[in-house]
């Protein structure tokens, strides 16, 4: 494995980018979820983060099954299979800025949410795109709520508070 190079952010918060799948070959290549629409994050040369400690990309490829990173200082199968199921992550501050109303999926998840007549329908557990827009899974009282991320559902979002004002269109209930 790579040792830390003194240069990894202290303190800051890592956002996740991938998950290490399985084993890909004998030379420590890695099958690889991408987790972001930024496909630089995994070029050859980027830095990534796993359990901490940075690691170049040597060589990244996209496969017919995803994508085959080599990360350096993992050179065996052994290495590669000791990774499985680790976080791929950058530090937050390796992310680009975003436009007013628009979030990153990892300011959502958690959120508790309210209608607009300050209803509690639960927690926000989980982002998904449908190609035409992303949809949010809400666990609460109600059971599970699926809301369309459009701005006629959604009417607020207070990332510092962690709120998220959301109206419920017919069918939505």
């Amino acid at each position: 494995m790579t040792k830390p190079t003194g240069t990894e952010p202290k303190d800051e918060p890592f956002v996740e980018v991938g998950r290490i799948g399985r084993p890909w070959g004998l030379h420590g290549e890695l099958q690889v979820q991408e987790l972001t629409d930024v496909k630089s994050r995994f070029a050859d040369g980027s830095e990534l983060y796993v359990r901490g400690h940075p690691h170049r990309v040597e060589r990244s490829r996209l496969h017919q099954r995803g994508r085959i990173l080599k990360l350096a200082g993992i050179d065996s199968q052994d290495a590669a299979r000791e990774l499985r199921g680790a976080a791929l992550e950058v530090p937050e501050s390796a992310l680009d800025s975003l436009p007013d109303d628009t979030y990153y999926h990892y300011h959502l998840v958690g959120m508790e949410v309210v209608t607009d007549d300050e209803e509690p329908l639960g927690t926000l557990v989980e982002v998904f795109s449908t190609g035409s827009n992303d949809v949010y899974v809400v666990e609460g009282p109600k059971g599970q709520i699926l809301l369309p991320a459009i701005a006629d559902v959604v009417k607020k979002v207070d990332v510092p508070g962690r709120v998220m004002t959301v109206v419920l269109l017919p069918g939505l209930e």
